[in-house]
C-alpha cells in the first residue's frame, strides 16, 4: 500500500471519527490552538495542508490566517488529532531516547 493510498484511507476514517463528534467547544479550540502553537516548524507545514484541504483551491501563499472559530468542524478535528499524534511521537521517541544505554 502507497503512502498516498494510506494517506487517503486516513483521511476518510478521519472524515467518518469526527462524524461522531459533536461540534468543538470554546475549550476544545482553546487546547488545540496552544497544541499549533507548541508544534515544531517542520509539523505546521503539515497543519497547512490540513487546513487547506478544507478550503477551496487558490493560490498558493506565503503566510495563512487560521481562524479556529471559521473552520470546519472536520478540519478541527483533523488538527486535534494530528497534533496529538505529534506530541505523542514525540514523547515515545523521548521515552526511547532515555531507554537507550549510552556507552
Amino acid at each position: 500500500m502507497g503512502c498516498n493510498t494510506l494517506f487517503h484511507l486516513t483521511s476518510i476514517s478521519l472524515t467518518l471519527l469526527t462524524s461522531f463528534y459533536g461540534p468543538m467547544t470554546r475549550s476544545e479550540k482553546r487546547q488545540l490552538q496552544k497544541l499549533i502553537q507548541k508544534l515544531p516548524k517542520e509539523n505546521l507545514v503539515r497543519v497547512v495542508e490540513i487546513i487547506q484541504h478544507g478550503r477551496p483551491a487558490g493560490k498558493p501563499c506565503e503566510e495563512i490566517f487560521v481562524d479556529l472559530e471559521k473552520e470546519e468542524n472536520v478540519t478541527l478535528w483533523r488538527l486535534y488529532y494530528y497534533v496529538k499524534a505529534v506530541e505523542k511521537a514525540k514523547m515515545l521517541a523521548h521515552s526511547q531516547r532515555s531507554k537507550t544505554p549510552t556507552l
